[in-house]
């Protein structure tokens, strides 16, 4: 019987340890976010603290030795921030950073042969307006198409030669 309270107690802990993890991740998120949203300067990204790992663990070790029942669970937070900031200034630990998208199209004798981006779910739309492809007529429609944003207002049907019976 010893033997399953043990059990029992020591599955309580690490559940306990789990969602305590779980419940700090996601206070360190909101205070990472609530400082950016506020224009206070932070060096911590709050558009991709959810998924660093690395900084969250530092974070969450820091916060472990800080924490004291004597002090309020703001304030501890804060402190942990500012001390992952001082590493980051120290280069002691990089976030990540979010990606700039950059698209990257390869053209070899005027056809495209590949198109490589930094984002898997950037899709990519190349539009060959030459003479080749398009008259005259075919490519002020394409344009006019076109809002003052450059978007598409509605989408635009175009024949490729190859295509055409």
């Amino acid at each position: 019987m010893k033997k399953n309270k043990g059990t029992i107690a020591s599955l309580l802990e690490e559940a306990y340890s789990i969602q305590k993890r779980r419940y700090f991740e996601a206070d360190f998120c909101s205070f990472v976010m609530e400082r950016n949203e506020r224009s206070e300067p932070c060096l911590i990204p709050s558009d991709t603290v959810a998924d660093d790992k690395k900084l969250l663990d530092k974070a969450f070790e820091i916060f472990e030795m800080l924490e004291n029942s004597n002090v309020a669970f703001n304030k501890t937070m804060k402190e942990t921030i500012s001390k992952i900031e001082d590493m980051i200034r120290k280069g002691e630990i990089v976030p990540i950073r979010p990606e700039e998208v950059m698209v990257d199209i390869i053209i070899d004798d005027d056809e495209i042969v590949a198109a490589y981006a930094t984002n898997p779910n950037i899709k990519l739309c190349v539009t060959d307006l030459s003479s080749a492809f398009l008259s005259d007529e075919g490519k002020a429609e394409f344009w006019k198409n076109f809002d003052e944003t450059g978007k598409y207002k509605i989408p635009f049907e175009m024949e490729h030669p190859l295509d055409m019976e």
